[in-house]
């Protein structure tokens, strides 16, 4: 175990760039024990550390200068950020095009890696990123920040304890506007999936993550707009995950669930405060949630990982190839019009 601080690489200075930037300074001035030691961006404007961006929600990064670069190491080059020895641990956040060979070449230079979702738009390329990790002893793990998500983190302890049943019926919503940021790069669906992998993989991701792998799933939509049923051996029986990027630039970014247990439905809205509720059989009440998002919760843990003081991470490769297999198999209903089976991994 590593009681070092930990310095942290940033490639890709975009939304998700700063997103993850701001996590890793807020966990520092929280007292743990990392800090920003390099970035990386192919844009020379971004390297000022004024980083601006879009994005579709609030996750803690604003337009104030976010770094000084007289004091973190910049460059335009990743190989030279890679072989900075004063960065362990580097947050990969490019298109996702670029997600497996940015993350082999941080493997081999000897970084532990967080890597944004979605990993790859493939099994086999996701396979290689495994088999990289496993060579390299290195800790790589998938950004699935839903995970770390006050409220959905809750959810995950209520379904696995059972303190109000089993789960009868689970309905997850993921709305937004196309994004407008990325410079034409969501809109075109050979390299970033479109909503169905680049929004729909959080709840894709997170029906695994309670219920394990569908027996099947049916798919009706558009890549830019699905909805999946998915099956399941025994209850929940009905689990059901809609997704997509709408046409108007001002619908509002929606992230809720509405999950029925045996004595209990739990909902969730992102856009409602307080956002969780629990309606019980006599009564309903808010469920206080801990501050901060899942951007944090996510960033903590890779940093507790590179230090060896956490040894396996909540969100693993092998989880991020499950979950592609599962999209993949959305696209060919979507395709065929027909449900699709899987075998049991």
């Amino acid at each position: 175990m590593s009681t070092h601080t930990v310095g942290v690489g940033i490639i890709g200075l975009g939304f998700m760039g700063r997103t993850h930037l701001s996590a890793y300074q807020r966990a520092e001035a929280d007292g743990l024990p990392c800090h920003i030691a390099g970035v990386c961006d192919q844009n020379a404007a971004r390297l000022s550390g004024r980083a601006g961006g879009g994005g579709n929600l609030d996750s803690g990064a604003g337009e104030e200068q976010m770094f000084d670069p007289a004091k973190v190491f910049t460059t335009s080059d990743v190989d030279v950020l890679l072989g900075q020895k004063s960065v362990q641990l580097v947050s990969i956040c490019t298109h996702t095009d670029t997600h497996v060979d940015l993350a082999t070449r941080a493997l081999r230079a000897g970084k532990h890696v967080l890597v944004e979702k979605p990993v790859a738009l493939s099994v086999e390329a996701v396979d290689t990123l495994i088999e990289e990790a496993e060579r390299a002893g290195r800790i790589c793990m998938p950004a699935m920040c839903l995970r770390f998500w006050p409220g959905w983190s809750w959810l995950k302890e209520v379904v696995a304890d059972r303190r109000y049943g089993r789960v009868v019926s689970a309905r997850f919503e993921r709305l937004g506007a196309a994004p407008a940021w990325g410079e034409g790069f969501y809109a075109n669906t050979e390299r970033s999936g479109g909503a169905l992998f680049d929004l729909h993989v959080h709840d894709v991701d997170f029906v695994h993550y309670l219920f394990g792998q569908p027996r099947s799933l049916t798919a009706v939509g558009t890549p830019a707009h699905v909805t999946a049923c998915f099956a399941f051996d025994g209850m929940p029986a009905q689990v059901v995950a809609e997704g997509g990027w709408l046409n108007s630039p001002k619908f509002p970014f929606r992230m809720r669930y509405i999950v029925e247990f045996e004595r209990a439905v739990a909902d969730f809205d992102l856009l409602r405060d307080p956002a969780l509720f629990v309606y019980g059989p006599d009564a309903s009440e808010a469920v206080t949630l801990p501050p901060g998002n899942g951007y944090d919760g996510e960033v903590r843990h890779a940093v507790e990982l590179a230090r060896g003081l956490v040894r396996e991470p909540l969100a693993s490769l092998g989880e991020a190839r499950a979950v592609t297999r599962t999209i993949l198999g959305e696209r060919e209903s979507l395709r065929t019009g027909k449900p699709v089976s899987f075998e049991r991994l």
